[in-house]
């Protein structure tokens, strides 16, 4: 009877979930950031008054962001703020930071708390880093891929950002390199103003390098117009990694889109115009302007955003490794699945023939050597000041790199989801690993608690002060992704699906599990799920050791006996109201 009441109850569910989707038309996600926003426009203008007040009480709010940040000793000799430096790169997986390639890394590990259980918002730069600067979760956001731009499509009024709510709180607020919420860059002003950032030095996706020319070329791209060579290394590069030094061997992953995974050819032009030797330098002006100018009676936050190891893997010989380790898993090339004429299909690889897997991790590793050169170069700048300054060294998403039979992001598997996260900063733990739940989106409200500014009601983010200060336990149960991203064609005939899912993950009796939905069923999962074509797919991982295939996780679900369904079905109601709609119902029915 027990079952048949559960079963009855989850029906009701689904079905009024799929009556109020259609009933709103697609436009739940609209509507709850609309929602969010009647409800808090009243809460957001207080708080924006009460901040523009507590500018003019700068030593009350100092000595509350001292408390916060615990600096029990010699607190009378330093009142001032943390400085905040977040260095965040693009596309680097959790387990690349080997200390022959990535020694910085190593030392920040030491000095600070690594973060083991760290995920991405979403596994795609424009989506990840729209979540990170709004501190919202992926499903209360209104940029679902690349497709969408932070800038161009938020509500009005904005929502504050955790940029402008350190500006707001008497911060000079900096970004030298990529940012990924501006596009193209003839709007960049009027969007690094509305994301809180005061000075800018910025670049475009490794993808778009050259995708508008002088004059409206972005701050990089006039840089190689002053420098005379802006033609010479598009070439180089080319539109999504076709340039000339990777053409000869041009590996590209599932979708045709992401390109550059083997680029066996020397640059040039790399060792003096390196867009991450560039993002460095600007970096390492942004500081000395600001020293030069407030010494330290004004406390900065600077966003280093390095464009790699995002393909293109375009090296210089001095950062050429013969480098394998760690060596990739399920990574069999021999076919892709596609959809043709209303038919799940299996055909060739496109690209079996040009892989060498080792080749393209050793470029990977090499692109990480050489931002480990400008990332020491950054914190030889910064020791002056370390003692009043926090350190975050993260990434926006993971990579495949060949795991699981595919190459780039996209995916609700761990190498696409999970970053690196180490935080360092003064009177914090030390040589620490913490396995708690953490969010991408964590990092912008710890930075604003450090600051001791007030934190908008709008964000739905989490502190990681008590595990960086052990004052207690952190309070994220459950870490949440999605991804949104339109189907893909190979041509007018063979689709190779959509890349839309969402996924949840939260601990049940020692055991991390992760429920993935996937309403078109699920792309870049290699031998770990059963495909099922472009239907709803549901799956609960396991996240832990193992080998092979499952060296990460592997799925537990069982619809036929049941097991795994109550996880599920408790993990289920975090995911948004269309996922839910396309996935919850494979949970019912198997309980009838």
């Amino acid at each position: 009877t027990h079952s048949l009441e559960q079963s009855q109850a989850c029906d009701s569910t689904a079905s009024l979930l799929q009556t109020t989707l259609e009933l709103r038309q697609g436009a739940a996600k609209e509507a709850n950031v609309q929602t969010t926003l009647e409800l808090q426009q009243g809460a957001a203008k207080e708080a924006n008054v009460q901040t523009t007040s507590g500018l003019q009480q700068g030593a009350a709010k100092e000595a509350n962001a001292q408390t916060t940040l615990g600096l029990r000793q010699g607190a009378s000799k330093d009142a001032r703020r943390p400085n905040l430096l977040l260095i965040l790169l693009d596309q680097w997986r959790f387990d690349f930071v080997g200390p022959s390639y990535f020694p910085s890394a190593q030392r920040l590990g030491k000095e600070g708390v690594h973060f083991s259980r760290a995920y991405t918002a979403s596994p795609m730069c424009s989506p990840s880093r729209a979540a990170l600067a709004a501190g919202r979760e992926f499903s209360g956001m209104w940029v679902g891929s690349n497709k969408d731009t932070w800038y161009d499509q938020m509500p009005s009024p904005p929502l504050p950002t955790f940029m402008s709510t350190l500006r707001d709180a008497g911060y000079a607020t900096m970004l030298a390199g990529k940012d990924h919420l501006s596009n193209p860059p003839f709007r960049l002003q009027p969007a690094m103003e509305a994301s809180g950032i005061e000075d800018s030095a910025r670049v475009a996706d490794k993808y778009a390098l050259c995708g508008f020319p002088p004059p409206f070329a972005d701050d990089y791209g006039k840089y190689l117009a002053e420098l005379g060579v802006f033609e010479q290394q598009c070439a180089v590069h080319g539109m999504f990694g076709f340039g000339t030094a990777c053409s000869p061997t041009q590996v590209c992953d599932s979708t045709g889109m992401e390109c550059g995974f083997r680029c066996n050819i020397t640059n040039p032009l790399e060792a003096n115009v390196s867009v991450d030797k560039w993002v460095g330098s600007r970096a390492r002006q942004m500081l000395v302007n600001h020293r030069s100018r407030y010494g330290k009676s004004k406390p900065w936050f600077l966003q280093v955003g390095f464009s790699g190891p995002h393909p293109p893997f375009i090296l210089d010989t001095p950062y050429r490794l013969d480098f394998t380790e760690p060596e990739a898993f399920d990574a069999t090339f021999d076919e892709e699945l596609v959809f043709q004429e209303g038919v799940l299909k299996r055909i060739p690889h496109r690209y079996k023939s040009v892989m060498n897997v080792p080749e393209s991790r050793a470029g990977y590793a090499g692109l990480l050597k050489l931002i480990d050169v400008e990332i020491q170069q950054i914190l030889e700048l910064v020791e002056p000041e370390r003692s009043n300054t926090v350190i975050v060294l993260t990434s926006d998403h993971g990579e495949h790199l060949g795991d699981h039979g595919f190459f780039g992001k996209e995916s609700p598997m761990e190498v696409s989801l999970r970053i690196p996260m180490i935080i360092a900063g003064p009177s914090m733990r030390t040589n620490a690993v913490e396995d708690g739940l953490v969010s991408l989106i964590d990092v912008g409200r710890t930075f604003i608690e450090l600051a001791g500014a007030e934190v908008p009601p709008s964000m739905q983010s989490h502190s990681l002060l008590p595990a960086l200060l052990s004052s207690g336990p952190l309070t994220r149960d459950v870490v949440m992704t999605g991804l949104d991203y339109m189907e893909e064609w190979l041509d007018s005939n063979t689709s190779l699906g959509k890349s839309q899912f969402e996924t949840a993950a939260a601990m049940f009796q020692g055991s991390f599990l992760k429920l993935v939905c996937c309403p078109s069923g699920c792309r870049k999962q290699g031998s770990l799920l059963q495909s099922v074509g472009f239907t709803p797919q549901v799956a609960l991982m396991n996240v832990t050791d193992g080998h092979g295939a499952t060296k990460y996780e592997h799925n537990v679900l069982d619809l036929d006996s049941g097991f795994g369904v109550p996880e599920a079905r408790q993990l289920m109601r975090h995911l948004g109201d269309t996922f839910q709609a396309a996935c919850l119902p494979l949970l019912c029915r198997r309980m009838h």
